[in-house]
């Protein structure tokens, strides 16, 4: 089967065996391109990987599913409570296991979340980043009442504003361009931020954005970190005079009550604009190389790249 593998820090079309073994084996419709990918490759921790975190399929049966790339022993507290990523004992999905760049994957039945009836698999990859968005929203406690601030309009900023739209929470939000500034005007957030916010969900991860949000959230305000540190960051003298709160948020919650995926993909479902503003491109399996490339560069209006492996 086709698949795209890390060789060398680049993206590979290779021709590869179909997985074998325990799990579920989904014929991949869609997979679409994180930032995290482009950092594990700049940190050459996934050489040699299959990479494809944000995946959807279909079953053998012919479900159409979204897939959790995370999970863990199944038998601890963490795991219990449905936070797979925490687990000690945790595999992920396009990391350490072969993720779903490529023509078919094979996971654990506990990661496949069914999608909403009439939901096409070429936008389904969004479950996960949508996710991550949710997730944030629910670890900063964001209410109607909050006045929330997104730093970032790259796909992870711009998906917690489609998330806070879709709870009926307006935002503003900090872009760096143009591309960005229109799509965050669809999905109905205010590209012109203040001061004085309630939250800031900070979608970035560096020593500058972090900045931006300890000035512009007000005291005993609270920051929700939806974006990793990659790199050491440092966090102003006036986070502590504020006495604001920062919030880790990695990932989401692997199970009922509260499944995030399942929010995620209804989210989706009731609102293809949501869709149709995130993902600005879209390649073949062989158009590896390039799609890689467009994602690394927002400056070309890319948001979220997508690869349309097959329609299941």
């Amino acid at each position: 089967m086709r698949a795209v593998r890390i060789e060398e820090s680049k993206p590979r079309l290779v021709d590869i065996e179909k997985p074998e073994g325990r799990g579920v084996l989904i014929k991949v419709g869609s997979v679409s391109i994180c930032g995290s990918d482009l950092h594990m490759i700049q940190q050459g921790i996934v050489e040699g990987a299959v990479l494809g975190h944000e995946l959807a399929g279909t079953t053998p049966d012919g479900r159409a599913v979204a897939v959790e790339p995370f999970f863990g022993c199944g038998g601890c507290n963490l795991c219990d409570e449905g936070f797979n990523a925490l687990c000690s004992k945790s595999r992920f999905i396009g990391g350490s296991r072969p993720g779903g760049m490529a023509e078919y994957v094979r996971v654990p039945e506990s990661t496949l979340v069914p999608l909403p009836s009439g939901m096409p698999l070429e936008v389904a990859s969004l479950v996960e980043p949508m996710a991550v968005a949710f997730h944030g929203l629910n670890q900063a406690r964001v209410t109607a009442h909050d006045r929330v601030l997104v730093v970032g309009a790259g796909a992870i900023g711009l998906a917690v504003a489609a998330a806070l739209k879709s709870r009926g929470i307006a935002c503003d939000i900090v872009t760096r361009y143009p591309a960005q500034r229109t799509v965050a005007e669809v999905l109905g957030a205010n590209p012109d931020p203040g001061e004085g916010y309630d939250v800031a969900i900070d979608a970035v991860g560096n020593t500058s954005s972090v900045a931006d949000c300890v000035e512009r959230v007000k005291p005993r305000g609270r920051i929700s970190m939806v974006g990793c540190f990659w790199d050491p960051t440092e966090i102003p003298m006036t986070f502590c005079t504020k006495e604001q709160e920062m919030i880790a948020s990695y990932t989401y919650k692997c199970r009922r009550p509260g499944r995030t995926f399942e929010e995620a993909a209804s989210a989706l479902a009731a609102d293809r604009s949501i869709a149709d503003t995130l993902i600005t491109h879209r390649y073949p399996l062989e158009g590896a190389e390039e799609a890689f490339g467009t994602a690394a560069d927002r400056a070309s209006g890319a948001i979220k790249v997508v690869f349309d492996v097959g329609s299941g």
